[in-house]
């Protein structure tokens, strides 16, 4: 994948190294040219001087080539403002990252669809860890409004979606087997190594957190 970044702040030079060595091609557009010069001693992508939020500037990162754009200044307006345009030069998908979760309604208003707000997440995991100390490990939770998406892989014998026993607001939504994504249906027996996700309510995690610890702890 190609992958633009705007903005080279602390996030995006942490999103830039994991792209970078997960095998994608980066390219990194921001204001201040010393930072970018000490920045390309440190990271193998390529990088653009000036202002991301500029039509010209992303014409130029070439958005027919360009799978993801990330919007990742530290300055919310600069991100909506870049994602705006970005959206209408053709960029495949856009990612608009604000602090201010006040900005959140304003960007779906907008058409940004894909917004993401760092301090949400991390303060709802934060919560969850000092409230669930003991929560099953190895869980990936995403959070958006009162929806939590869970992955959690399978251990012990075969599994089908009754046997499951999930409480409820809680949902198998997909699962992984062989790197391949499955949707499941009645029919479906779930192996060990198969990653569930799970889409929960958040007022029934602690019950899914039951259940999930049960479902790994088998043998």
């Amino acid at each position: 994948m190609r992958v633009v970044l705007i903005g080279a702040s602390s996030l995006a030079v942490q999103t830039a190294e994991v792209l970078i060595e997960h095998g994608h091609q980066v390219l990194i557009i921001d204001k201040d040219r010393e930072h970018i010069e000490a920045l390309s001693q440190r990271l193998d992508c390529a990088f653009l001087n000036g202002d991301g939020s500029m039509p010209d500037l992303l014409r130029e990162a070439d958005p027919t080539h360009t799978d993801a754009l990330l919007c990742l200044t530290s300055h919310d307006q600069t991100n909506i403002i870049a994602g705006l345009m970005a959206r209408n030069l053709g960029y495949a998908r856009v990612v608009t990252v604000i602090e201010d979760a006040d900005f959140e309604a304003l960007c779906e208003e907008l058409g940004l669809k894909e917004t993401f707000i760092p301090l949400r997440k991390i303060s709802h995991q934060l919560a969850e860890l000092v409230e669930e100390p003991t929560a099953a490990p190895g869980l990936d939770t995403l959070f958006k409004h009162d929806a939590v998406l869970r992955a959690v892989t399978l251990e012990g014998g075969e599994h089908t979606l009754e046997a499951l026993q999930l409480p409820d607001g809680a949902r198998v939504v997909g699962f992984y087997r062989e790197q391949a994504l499955l949707f499941p249906d009645t029919q479906t027996r779930f192996q060990a190594g198969d990653e569930l996700l799970v889409l929960a309510r958040e007022n029934a995690l602690k019950a899914l957190d039951k259940c999930i610890g049960n479902l790994t702890s088998t043998t």
